[in-house]
């Protein structure tokens, strides 16, 4: 039979090992989610000033969205404005768009492709970035996969930035595979030209 003293000892080597548990669990947690936060980019937080707006517009039923290769490219595109931006000395933001039925199987999509700093998916045709994107404020093919590189400029307000005074200007639209990958292979070049036949000024209110 076990002894009293003994009964305590081991009630207490449980007690330590229930902590011990909890705390590592606990500490895992906590890590983390400090590294789920160190994954967001400096430049997805708003603020006034100049930024390149890099927006890709795919789908996961679409065949060349799903092409082999592509998502490297469009990675390898958005590193390349990333530097550009840095060079000019303008922030830069990623938007995924999956432009389908399904939430879940967009999002799926869009983690497959880039971790972008935003992202929307679902409603077709009536999601609401792929409509800003594509046919309400800045109207353009409303095909996948295609790729849209714009210059946005906010101003100041309360809280850092005003949210009712945003000027975006599209700088160009590479539409298809094919366009993207030439853009790619050219080391993604911008329009010498803020006139250039793909732009325009929009005032986002």
């Amino acid at each position: 039979m076990f002894s009293a003293r003994t009964m305590v000892v081991s009630t207490l080597a449980s007690i330590a090992f229930t902590g011990f548990f909890f705390t590592g669990r606990f500490l895992a947690t906590e890590i983390k989610s400090r590294a789920s936060v160190a994954l967001v980019s400096t430049d997805a937080v708003p603020r006034p000033g100049t930024a390149y707006v890099f927006v890709y517009v795919g789908s996961s039923r679409c065949g060349p969205s799903n092409r082999e290769g592509l998502n490297r490219r469009v990675s390898d595109l958005m590193a390349m404005m990333r530097t550009k931006a840095s060079h000019e000395r303008k922030g830069f933001v990623t938007i995924g768009i999956a432009r389908e039925n399904s939430a879940r199987s967009g999002l799926a999509h869009l983690e497959r492709v880039a971790n972008f700093d935003e992202i929307a998916s679902g409603q077709g045709v009536l999601n609401v970035a792929s409509a800003h994107f594509n046919s309400r404020d800045h109207k353009g093919m409303p095909a996948t996969p295609q790729l849209v590189i714009l210059e946005r400029i906010v101003k100041a307000g309360v809280g850092g930035v005003d949210p009712t005074s945003v000027e975006e200007l599209v700088l160009l639209r590479k539409v298809g595979v094919d366009e993207i990958l030439k853009w790619h292979a050219l080391n993604a070049p911008l329009p010498a030209s803020r006139n250039a036949p793909d732009t325009a000024l929009i005032a986002i209110r």
